[in-house]
């Protein structure tokens, strides 16, 4: 499992404990969208009464360096990229892997609608999204490089000449579900 701010509020958080899977995606979208900045990207928002697990996870950041693997936020705290994306999930919860309809199959045919002009994004954001930011059309605005789950950031990071700025990718498989993910913008590297 990849540590970052949204994983962990999402998981930790004492507001969350009982939640669906659904409500823990929206609630780290919104912790996300955010965005913690320098020091606070190692500080866990919302479980002050728990400073040892911040300082435990600063110390580790503090520890590791740029170039060791393994260990998700830690390998970007030197990273200062940001991005603005936009995304579908398409939760577990909504659609899970031995249902009927599981989320990637559902991801490829809204992909297709999408890319053939049936559907716009926006709309399909809307009305099938998990998260909270279903209701501004999936736009999450901007955000650092780990401050989304490993899968998610690696695709709206990774400089492809293959898949340019404005493209539809995925689906992606993370912890919360599948996505479909628009990057709007990126800075560069």
């Amino acid at each position: 499992m990849i540590l970052t701010v949204a994983a962990c509020h999402a998981y930790i958080c004492p507001v969350l404990v009982g939640q669906s899977t659904a409500a823990k995606a929206r609630h780290a979208s919104a912790v996300a969208q955010g965005g913690a900045q320098g020091d606070e990207k190692f500080v866990l928002p919302g479980i002050e009464k728990l400073g040892f697990i911040n300082k435990n996870v600063k110390k580790l950041a503090d520890r590791f360096s740029e170039n060791e693997k393994g260990f998700g936020l830690l390998t970007y705290s030197k990273d200062d990229r940001t991005a603005q994306a936009s995304h579908i999930l398409l939760s577990f919860e909504d659609y899970p892997d031995d249902g009927e309809l599981d989320g990637m199959t559902m991801g490829k045919a809204l992909k297709q609608k999408i890319l053939d002009g049936e559907l716009s994004f926006e709309l399909v954001a809307e009305k099938f999204s998990a998260c909270a930011s279903a209701e501004k059309g999936g736009d999450l605005g901007t955000f650092k490089r780990g401050d989304m789950v490993d899968e998610f950031d690696k695709a709206v990071f990774k400089v492809d000449e293959a898949v340019p700025i404005g493209s539809l990718q995925g689906p992606i498989r993370t912890v919360f579900g599948h996505h479909l993910i628009k990057v709007v913008s990126r800075s560069d590297p």
